[in-house]
């Protein structure tokens, strides 16, 4: 397969800290903040969506090539090179759900064709079920920074750094759960 190299290491950021993050809040934003029209809305939501599911499965390709070519030892002893830490699970996880959300709300929100109905009875499990897939993705980055920072030495500045930035990430995931309890119990209180 020669030497294909298909995305960065570290694309984790780029789809589940940027652009699904980014995504999730557009549509209301975009459209109840700032008067953007309905349809605007909705199309930088699926545009932004869309670009992080792309990120993502350029992202799994990668750490599914990179891990086979440097594991030789582990692959001669018979074993197994995937599925074998709590970032690449749950970033796997994560990834599945956005993309059968996305593909939910595809077929609900932007075909003509569905009924008014069909779009009041998915629209709560969509939401749901995009938060939930941001906050996996943001464990996702969490988990993959700890295991970077857990190789180190301490000593380096790069270990430094990494446990740095793990600790902001945690703290940042914290706030955002926050959020999403606050956010969640309000959408319930409205209904």
């Amino acid at each position: 397969m020669g030497q294909l190299r298909v995305a960065s290491r570290s694309d984790d950021p780029v789809e589940f800290g940027l652009l699904a993050p980014i995504g999730s809040v557009a549509y209301r934003t975009l459209e109840m903040l700032l008067g953007v029209s309905h349809g605007t809305a909705k199309r930088v939501h699926a545009s932004l969506m869309g670009s992080a599911g792309v990120f993502g499965v350029l992202g799994l390709v990668d750490m599914w090539v990179v891990p086979e070519r440097a594991a030789e030892e582990a692959k001669a002893a018979g074993l197994s090179v995937h599925f074998q830490s709590v970032h690449g699970l749950v970033g796997i996880g994560a990834l599945a759900l956005l993309s059968a959300n996305g593909l939910v709300g595809f077929g609900a929100f932007c075909f003509p064709s569905a009924r008014p109905a069909l779009r009041r009875a998915v629209l709560p499990a969509h939401s749901f079920a995009g938060t939930l897939g941001v906050v996996l993705g943001l464990i996702a980055i969490v988990t993959g920074i700890l295991s970077l920072a857990g190789r180190g030495d301490n000593a380096a500045p790069k270990d430094r750094l990494f446990k740095s930035a793990a600790v902001l990430a945690m703290l940042l995931l914290g706030h955002v759960l926050g959020l999403v309890v606050v956010t969640g119990r309000a959408m319930i209180r409205r209904t």
